[in-house]
């Protein structure tokens, strides 16, 4: 394929994206979706009453899921194949990097240490006493 031609492909690609993505972000799901998560990151203390709540979550569950299984349903099984091993490779890759590169991170062993002076007494029960850190013996705690 010529340069020109790759790249009038390329730019056909990315104009497509982008016209998808702008009609995904006029979405109302994807506008409370983002609007939650900024209310989340803003701090605020908003509360949905637990009915309206409910009826929110069970909405879009079923929006979500009709939607789905029409795309499904009008789909080709040979279509489907590709997109959902990759997704299945990308779900198995991120739960692998999580898991080696979070174990880095691993806080140390709580069980160790107990939840306060208060209950720091109570671990002598195996008949030694807690240091003046409030940290158990690992054979009381297992």
């Amino acid at each position: 394929m010529p340069l020109p031609e790759m790249r009038s492909a390329s730019m056909e690609f990315l104009l497509d994206f982008l016209t998808r993505f702008a009609a995904q972000l006029q979405s109302p799901t994807l506008g409370f979706l983002i609007g939650g998560a900024v209310l989340a990151a803003l701090g605020s203390r908003l509360e949905v009453p637990d009915a309206i709540y409910k009826f929110i979550v069970f909405m879009l569950l079923m929006k979500i899921g009709l939607k789905g299984g029409m795309k499904i349903r009008e789909a080709d099984l040979d279509d489907m194949l590709l997109p959902a091993l990759f997704a299945v490779l990308i779900g198995v890759i991120i739960v692998l990097l999580g898991r080696y590169t979070l174990a880095i991170f691993r806080q140390p062993d709580l069980r160790e240490f107990t939840l306060s002076p208060i209950s720091a007494p109570g671990a002598d029960w195996c008949g030694e006493k807690p240091s003046r850190f409030h940290s158990a013996p690992h054979r009381v705690l297992q």
